[in-house]
């Protein structure tokens, strides 16, 4: 058998942005629809596990806010403490006290406390632990609406100190803590050689993944899971047995879960004997029939969906379907966002029932091509609108209608979204934004080029007595994208709510949605009356719209393309040696006021030249530094800040110390001198800085780091910087609107620091070798 270290878990970070797929619905859009008692898991409960996680791996690696730091510095410390205090904080709604679901995070803080003893796993640990966050003086678990950030006091802070140095010694000395990776289990080991044993056996497997959701008809007993068990017992083992008799199965795993609705989601992970791409909604389809027939006995409610579709569009397009036995990067990625996510999830949620598998192994029968699968007792087929559901999603997705330049730009746009999956709420955060953002910038760049038009209206006599069915032929491309994103956005309104503190907004998103503002009400009266004349009407809301984007003032695009090309010319020479990359957000302030961006950059400016002078700005090779302004709810206004990107030559020293915490320090003495030399010229206002870690780029696991050593010999390292994160550096500027202009003068949104000359150039590779 092949060698198969170069295998890669799932890391902590990883495994919630896929339960936030799981469990998309937030707690605010099921409030709105009326009928929350029936959920036991929302999005907001899976943000909050993995900040609590964040929050134990802080403390395992000595990064947490201390007494001593908050004396010492008390302006960035009381920052710092503020947000980390709001990212804990949440509604005591949104984490279910069910004495049936395992919160394992839970669990250890309260273990950790002394709330529960560790031995005895009949505590439930939510309901514990909930009561104790919503006590005076922490009440971070409270009965009403959690702010973005909130400004704690004095008092709260010492409580919330206390009580890390309370946690800290028991998360220290506990091994099963692993930081950023969950403890490797038995199961997992175990399969992980009947996993390598298939592909030497079979040269390429075919991995599908789908879920079976099953809820009670009438769900009087609404949180009892040991009674809704047993009551379906017989169901669950009838659809596990179907699944075991599909053709050219080689094996399958199940694990019974908790789905978001009071219920239970069968997750199933098959391994297939494929040589070719299927279509899997057929499949899905015909299942579906057969389970009608199964779950109308026992009164059952279900739904299939299909994971292989989530899989690719969100996590990696390689994990799911043909995976070669010679093809490492889809062995990789499948055995990580599959195979170790499907054991590690236990990990994370469960449930506590002992009697009750949640987990499950079982080998099928090697049949006949399984695009020839008969399934009998065929149900009602589902209707064309089903059928194209997935159709909607897709349809944004294919641009080839739209010219190059402008798919040029949209794959910008997909760069610069993709990271509010990882951004912290008070940003606009949301794992579902960027899919929305990104198809409110297909739509309007498709509207601009295209007609008006959401219907094609060819006879009005006739138009009119169209039924609902007849009038999904003469919709538009326009207009299924319209509906998509229509549906979207009356299923979650706070997306619009939240538009304004939003990190990132291009000129589309912001005509779009103050078009969707100013016209809400009237689009849902029409969207629900879809008929002849409310058509009519639809369509000429979408003509105003138009040229309302026609309106705007374009901005540069093609400088921006000319600056890219630069920026990667330069990024050459900074990655020519092996150097340390961190990122920082600096912002200067006056009165709780951030300085205008003509007063921070001469003090930037002087700090760069002054602090070569010192560690760790004695070794830095360049840097990359862009001004942009972001939305601060406690001063409801915008403020600016310097965007700042270090390379830092690469020195033993660097080895033993903390070039963050160094970097802090030296920037907080050299504010403290700055004012000290302002006063001798009677400028009397103080000036405060305050500085936030910024991720290289989040959405790729290699940079989502404060900082990061990038070698000349790590090709695939530089790669990625290069085309993920320079580029999205480059192109903010159509994403952080701003023109620029202070006192009626232009400067500059960009620098760099200095270029070399070419004589001096050491850059072995071209560069277009990294772009």
């Amino acid at each position: 058998m092949g060698s198969y270290d170069f295998i890669q878990r799932i890391t902590k970070p990883e495994l919630f942005k896929l339960l936030r797929f799981k469990y998309s619905k937030s707690f605010e859009s099921v409030k709105r629809s009326g009928n929350q008692s029936n959920f036991v898991i929302f999005k907001e409960s899976i943000d909050i596990l993995e900040n609590y996680e964040k929050l134990l791996l802080m403390l395992k690696n000595d990064q947490e806010p201390t007494i001593s730091q908050l004396q010492l510095f008390p302006d960035l410390v009381n920052s710092e403490l503020d947000q980390l205090m709001s990212s804990l904080m949440y509604l005591r709604y949104i984490m279910s006290e069910n004495e049936y679901l395992e919160i394992q995070a839970f669990r250890k803080i309260s273990q950790y406390a002394g709330l529960i003893h560790p031995l005895d796993t009949s505590q439930p640990p939510v309901s514990t632990l909930n009561s104790y966050l919503g006590q005076q003086p922490l009440q971070l678990c409270t009965p009403h609406n959690v702010p973005f950030i909130k400004a704690f006091d004095r008092y709260e802070k010492d409580s919330f100190l206390a009580l890390l140095e309370k946690l800290k010694p028991k998360v220290v000395e506990d091994s099963t803590f692993k930081g950023d990776q969950f403890l490797l289990s038995a199961e997992e080991e175990q399969y992980k050689f009947k996993f390598q044993r298939s592909l030497e056996e079979h040269q390429q497997i075919y991995v599908f993944c789908f879920d079976v959701s099953l809820y009670p008809i009438n769900p009087q007993d609404g949180d009892d899971y040991e009674k809704l068990y047993f009551d379906k017992k017989s169901t669950i083992d009838r659809i596990v047995q179907e699944v075991s008799a599909l053709s050219r199965l080689i094996h399958f795993l199940v694990r019974l879960e908790p789905s978001q609705k009071f219920g239970f989601n069968l997750h199933f992970v098959l391994m297939l004997s494929e040589t070719k791409y299927f279509s899997e909604d057929t499949l899905i389809q015909k299942f579906e029939n057969k389970l009608t027939g199964i779950c109308l006995i026992s009164m059952t409610k279900f739904v299939v969906r299909n994971w292989n579709d989530i899989v690719r569009k969100h996590l990696h397009n390689k994990a799911v379907g043909i995976i070669r036995k010679n093809d490492e990067a889809a062995i990789n990625e499948s055995w990580r966002w599959i195979f170790s996510a499907f054991f590690s999830t236990e990990q994370v949620i469960r449930f506590n029932l002992g009697y009750m598998p949640n987990l499950h192994c079982g080998d099928g029968p090697l049949a006949p091509n399984l695009s020839k699968l008969s399934l009998v007792n065929q149900s009602t087929p589902l209707s064309q609108a089903e059928r194209d559901s997935n159709l909607h999603e897709k349809i944004f997705i294919n641009r080839k209608h739209l010219a190059k330049p402008i798919q040029q730009y949209l794959s910008y746009a997909d760069l610069i979204y993709s990271q509010y999956s990882f951004l912290p709420t008070n940003e606009g955060g949301d794992l579902l934004l960027s899919t929305l953002l990104g198809g409110v910038e297909v739509f309007c760049e498709t509207l601009k080029v295209a007609k008006p038009e959401l219907f094609i209206i060819p006879n009005k006599e006739s138009f009119y007595s169209l039924s609902i069915e007849d009038l999904s032929t003469v919709r538009t491309r326009l207009g299924w994208m319209w509906l998509n994103l229509f549906k979207r956005l009356i299923e979650k309104p706070d997306f619009v709510s939240h538009r304004s503190v939003a990190k990132f907004c291009s000129q589309n998103v912001q005509v779009f949605f103050q078009f969707w503002e100013a016209n809400r009400w009237e689009i849902e009266q029409l969207d629900s009356h879809i008929m002849g004349y409310y058509i009519q009407q639809l369509n000429q809301k979408i003509s105003v719209l138009k040229e309302q984007l026609l309106d705007q003032k374009k901005l540069s695009f093609s400088s921006l393309e000319s600056r890219s090309k630069d920026l990667i010319k330069y990024g050459n020479y900074l990655l020519s040696e092996d150097v340390y990359v961190l990122r920082i957000q600096v912002e200067f302030t006056i009165s709780n006021q951030s300085l205008k961006q003509s007063d921070q950059s001469p003090i930037l400016t002087e700090f760069l030249r002054v602090g070569q002078s010192a560690k760790p700005l004695c070794w830095i090779k360049g840097y990359l530094l862009r001004w942009d302004q972001y939305h601060c709810l406690e001063r409801s206004s915008r403020q600016t800040y310097a965007d700042l990107t270090l390379f830092l030559e690469d020195h033993p020293k660097m080895q033993s110390i903390n070039l963050l915490e160094i970097l802090q320090q030296y920037l907080l003495k050299f504010t403290s001198t700055y004012n000290e030399k302002k006063k001798l010229v009677n400028h009397a206002n103080e000036i405060r800085v305050s500085i936030r870690n910024s991720e290289i780029y989040s959405p790729k696991p290699e940079l989502r780091h404060n900082i990061i050593k990038i070698e000349t010999v790590n090709k695939e390292l530089r790669k990625s910087f290069v085309k993920y994160y320079l580029h999205s550096f480059c192109f903010l500027d159509l994403f952080i609107l701003w023109d620029g202009v202070e006192n009626g003068k232009k400067f500059k949104r960009y620098t760099t620091g200095q270029k070399p000359r070419p004589k001096q150039r050491c850059v072995k590779n071209k560069p277009h070798e990294l772009s």
